[in-house]
């Protein structure tokens, strides 16, 4: 199955989950000449707190770089120098995200995994991990098997976070978790199509088709499409196919497949068998 979804479309659902330059970072207060201040202290939402001036400023100048490369090499002189900084996971955040929306698919998983290794319950990170290995998954892979696990192990997290509020519900609304959520089951259901598990990949791609609302993928109605094909579900296939129709003006590479599968769909389903 040629692939059709974008890391753009990732980059679309965790890039508002990501604290934007130095949104979310607290810089660390001046000194009181009573006292020691204590060092501001991450919060369980994003906010998270730099220790020393020197951090701060160091942060900054890695988020103001221009140059994606640059910026990558600061983040990793930054990890470097302050190694003990709550702010790499960040840095590292940042990067995923542009070189996701440089559609460097490579990149933007080399920055998720470092994320993982300095924050394990980034749920950005953890969308983007599973979404782009689930893109590219073959069943001639021959590390499929270790590729499946890393993909379910990681959507699985990400569902399980936001559905106990890890996401600190005030900050998003409803539809935004069901987007989130939506990303994490159209990875599990690419990965399982991939690996020709029509039943398994229906099931996670009709999740991830009812609860992503605010922005439908046609790429991931299309998926539908197919599993529902390959299990003969041809009547089924044609409504999902018709759906996708609908969704899919601004995706022309979506639109020409969707409309071959809904053409061949409705050749089968008036094909009255033979009595």
């Amino acid at each position: 199955m040629k692939r059709i979804l974008s890391l753009s479309a990732v980059v679309l659902i965790t890039a508002s989950m990501l604290p934007a330059q130095t949104a979310g970072v607290q810089a660390p207060q001046p000194a009181s000449p009573q006292a020691e201040p204590s060092p501001p202290q991450a919060t369980e939402s994003k906010v998270k707190a730099a220790k020393t001036r020197p951090e701060y400023a160091a942060y900054q100048a890695v988020v103001g770089e221009k140059d994606l490369a640059k910026a990558e090499t600061g983040a990793n002189e930054f990890a470097a120098r302050f190694p003990d900084s709550d702010l790499r996971s960040i840095l590292y955040e940042q990067l995923m995200q542009r070189y996701g929306q440089a559609n460097n698919a490579e990149k933007a998983l080399e920055m998720s995994r470092k994320v993982l290794a300095l924050d394990p319950d980034s749920v950005p990170a953890l969308l983007t991990v599973s979404s782009v290995m689930a893109e590219r998954a073959n069943e001639t892979d021959p590390d499929l098997q270790q590729q499946h696990e890393e993909i379910m192990k990681a959507s699985s997290r990400a569902i399980q976070l936001i559905d106990t509020g890890a996401l600190q519900l005030s900050q998003y609304t409803p539809e935004q978790l069901n987007s989130y959520k939506s990303s994490a089951y159209a990875a599990q259901g690419t990965l399982e199509l991939a690996e020709k598990n029509d039943k398994a990949a229906e099931e996670s791609l009709r999740k991830a088709t009812e609860l992503n609302t605010l922005n439908p993928e046609p790429a991931i109605w299309l998926r539908l499409v197919i599993a529902l094909d390959h299990q003969k579900k041809y009547a089924d296939a044609l409504a999902v196919a018709n759906r996708a129709l609908a969704i899919s003006a601004s995706d022309p590479d979506a639109l020409k497949q969707v409309t071959y599968e809904q053409t061949r769909l409705k050749l089968l389903t008036d094909t009255k068998p033979a009595h």
